[in-house]
């Protein structure tokens, strides 16, 4: 109970920023204004959906944050402390808590902890995972089923959450040859049940449910086919998400990626020699550690890696939590020698993550702030007598950051990859969301190329950070003369 406690402890101190704002992240913006829940379900996300209206207490969803992070803080918190008490790492004392704190303290989560609803099923996706990867049982008929099982209900909250699954697999690997304990056997059961799950899930999800998929699931979901097409794909898939990872380790700070890469090599190769001592290393056990040495940084993209359009953001690299894990774990039982330095240097590691994942809600917080004061400047221009006529909005260009967002992010790149920019023209749904935000009953028109070389001979409003000028019943937001970049 206390490891628990001082997990979630850890993980309340880096989202403070979070629940002690109100965040529209902008899928969040959407459903907190429309009470709609059913784009969960069009997402392939049932799980989600009947948990949400199981919160809310009824068809219409309410805004509980921050009871949504709260509660999956303690659901990872949880599974966290189970999963590391079943590895037992031969740690005493104060240094005994530092293995879950893993777990909860990963820039990489920072992304799905900003969410106002999907927040809690994307940790209890996660602590699930975890779950699932420590079933055990004397029959494995039965371990196989209810591992399957579990893995079918995390992918109904959210699918990526089989990336953790498999890296906490490839750990327990690890954890079973390090205590004698049968592997082939046990590791067959886990593959076979990951198998039953997809195969199960990707059934129920094209002929059971209600409503079809919709265009963005099925594009980010679409498998490779087995062809000389397929490697140039996995290949840039791996580029991006590479870059994607070592962006929350600028310059110096690599260090921190390096390290643990090194401890997991020299660990392993210790682990090797003294098996062997004992005369336990065998061609099997060396397949076995290397396999799980590799596995466990390839499960950070993950199933990822088999798709042809991947979903390239923070959220979908929650295992890397398991993977430094993982490092410290082997490190941590091939140096016994060395343990609470190992421990002592992971503690620093920790506190790096959580330093950048309060920096980036911090950022996010700031950032919305300022787009929201933008958005209250161009309300202010709608009610100015010349624009009575007004029944729509069009934007072009994108709105700069606001210098203090600008600082964090030249400081930290992984922050432009966290957060999302909504005041822009090139996702015309935020718009509307944001003007619905505002108060007002107005259309949302995606800019004509006129709008974009047309020279007003009157300006509604002219500053800072946009030009307004009214094109028909249009007014047009020229954010192009605060020098922000459009992300298409």
């Amino acid at each position: 109970m206390q490891r628990i406690a001082l997990t979630m402890m850890m993980g309340m101190l880096a989202t403070i920023p979070v629940w002690t704002h109100k965040i529209y992240y902008r899928d969040d913006l959407y459903r907190i204004l429309d009470g709609d829940r059913s784009t969960w379900l069009s997402n392939g996300r049932p799980g989600t959906w009947l948990l949400q209206a199981l919160i809310s207490f009824g068809n219409t969803l309410s805004d509980v944050s921050p009871l949504n992070l709260l509660l999956g803080l303690l659901a990872l918190s949880v599974a966290a402390v189970l999963f590391t008490e079943k590895l037992k790492i031969p740690l005493i004392g104060c240094w005994s808590f530092v293995p879950p704190i893993f777990i909860v303290l990963n820039p990489f989560l920072a992304q799905g902890m900003l969410y106002t609803f999907d927040s809690f099923t994307i940790l209890l996706s996660f602590a699930g995972a975890m779950l699932a990867s420590l079933v055990n049982r004397s029959k494995p008929f039965q371990a196989v089923m209810y591992t399957a099982l579990i893995l079918l209900l995390i992918q109904t909250l959210y699918q990526p959450g089989l990336n953790v699954y498999i890296a906490c697999v490839a750990l327990l690997v690890i954890s079973r040859l390090n205590n004698d304990q049968s592997t082939w056997a046990w590791l067959a059961g886990k593959i076979v049940a990951l198998g039953i799950a997809i195969v199960v899930y990707k059934l129920a999800m094209n002929y059971l449910l209600p409503v079809k998929i919709d265009w963005y699931s099925m594009k980010h979901s679409k498998l490779l086919l087995p062809n000389s097409e397929s490697l140039p794909v996995i290949i840039e898939t791996i580029k991006t998400f590479s870059r994607l990872f070592i962006s929350a380790y600028p310059r110096g700070m690599m260090i921190f990626l390096l390290l643990p890469l090194l401890m997991l090599l020299s660990g392993l190769i210790v682990m090797a020699l003294n098996l062997k001592q004992q005369r336990k290393f065998t061609i099997s056990a060396a397949i076995l550690m290397l396999s799980a040495g590799l596995i466990v940084i390839m499960a950070i993209p993950g199933l990822s890696l088999a798709l042809a359009t991947p979903l390239f953001a923070p959220r979908m690299l929650g295992a890397s939590s398991i993977t430094c894990l993982f490092c410290f774990y082997v490190s941590v039982h091939a140096l016994p020698a060395i343990r609470n330095w190992l421990a002592g240097f992971s503690v620093i590691l920790l506190f790096y993550h959580l330093v950048v994942m309060l920096i980036s809600f911090n950022t996010v917080v700031n950032d919305q702030r300022y787009q929201m004061d933008v958005m209250n400047q161009i309300k202010i221009t709608l009610s100015i007598p010349g624009a009575q006529s007004i029944d729509s909005l069009a934007f072009v260009g994108q709105l700069n950051d606001a210098p203090e967002v600008q600082t964090n992010i030249r400081n930290y790149p992984i922050i432009d990859h966290i957060r999302m920019k909504m005041l822009g023209e090139s996702e015309g749904w935020i718009w509307l969301a944001l003007i619905k935000n505002a108060g007002l009953r107005l259309k949302a028109l995606k800019a004509t190329e006129e709008m974009r070389v047309i020279k007003p001979r009157q300006y509604l409003s002219q500053g800072p950070d946009f030009d307004a000028f009214q094109e028909g019943q249009t007014m047009v937001i020229d954010f192009r003369k605060s020098g922000g970049q459009v992300n298409h």
